[in-house]
């Protein structure tokens, strides 16, 4: 389980990310951002390749921020 400090660095990763590859129009690069997400994820949280699906599609659905 990560530390509050690693939670709340990746919460704010996540965020700062999203705004930086969502367009003028609202919409997000998925591919660009989701990528970043498990990268991120992997290195802060040290989280498997086996958790790292159910993390990012947990990041979509806003629950990591």
């Amino acid at each position: 389980m990560p530390s509050l400090t690693a939670a709340r660095a990746v919460e704010q990763s996540l965020r700062e990310a999203r705004e930086r590859w969502t367009d003028a129009d609202g919409s997000l690069d998925e591919t660009a951002w989701g990528a970043w997400v498990r990268a991120v994820l992997a290195n802060e949280w040290n989280a498997s390749e086996r958790d790292l699906n159910d993390l990012e599609q947990a990041a979509r659905d806003g629950l990591l921020e």
